[in-house]
């Protein structure tokens, strides 16, 4: 097959060269015609073909949409996005697998942070980015932004701390935030004292009171073997992650 390709193709520039020295003025007109006539189609073509997938797209979640026991197969067959986690007081009260196809009036827009998980299908780790919500901002804002950069939100921090721990009262809880199955070092996330509590609650299913949230007090090991500890009960710092390094920031 390749020889038939290249016997074709050398014969297409025997008869090209045989136009072009025949027929000089007439071949070197026919042939620029001929060129921009054709990146003209292929440009149209390419419209047409992104417009066209676009709205197959759309149809589909709209059919999606309309019959929820095809949810779960389209799901599925997803490679990257698991699900979204929307975290409030420490609790999960909403868990959505295909935020493109939300019915809004449903939705409220009391949560703290939104968990955006992914499954790596080399050690099937499941990944897991903690995205801020600012105050004020409504759950479809977030939504559409998370929709628009989410190959961004992906991103791994080369970040793994020695020790995390909480300490409320005399009781100390050992915090891993990586383990065989999650992975919470992940690029921008931002460890705050609401995020402390959902671990404490979802991970070690220790029930906590709004006092004991509001008197946690944080101790970690980098690293570099420095020393951080923040008392969320004075100061709402938090720690944002970063590629390579971290940041202790105050959130107000």
């Amino acid at each position: 097959m390749i020889i038939h390709l290249l016997n074709s193709f050398l014969i297409g520039i025997l008869f090209v060269e045989m136009l072009e020295r025949r027929f000089t003025s007439q071949f070197s007109h026919f042939l620029s015609e001929l060129m921009f006539n054709a990146i003209y189609l292929y440009s149209k073509m390419q419209i047409f073909i992104v417009q066209l997938q676009s709205r197959v797209i759309r149809m589909a979640r709209g059919f999606i949409k309309q019959y929820p026991a095809l949810s779960h197969f389209y799901n599925k067959q997803s490679e990257s996005i698991k699900e979204f986690q929307f975290v409030k007081n420490g609790v999960i009260v909403n868990t959505i697998a295909d935020i493109s196809i939300i019915d809004w009036s449903t939705i409220s827009n009391e949560y703290d942070f939104v968990i955006m998980s992914w499954v790596d299908n080399n050690n099937q780790c499941t990944y897991k980015r903690i995205i801020q919500n600012p105050s004020g901002t409504s759950f479809e804002y977030i939504c559409n932004y998370i929709l628009e950069y989410v190959d961004n939100m992906k991103e791994l921090s080369t970040i793994s701390f020695i020790l995390v721990e909480v300490k409320i009262g005399e009781k100390i809880y050992k915090i891993d935030l990586k383990s065989d199955k999650y992975n919470y070092y992940v690029k921008f996330t931002r460890f705050t004292k609401d995020f402390f509590a959902f671990f404490l609650k979802h991970h070690l299913h220790e029930n906590l009171t709004e006092s004991d949230i509001n008197n946690m007090c944080l101790k970690i090991i980098d690293n570099d073997v420095n020393k951080v500890e923040i008392d969320f009960s004075k100061n709402s710092y938090s720690i944002l992650l970063l590629k390579n390094s971290y940041e202790i920031q105050n959130l107000l």
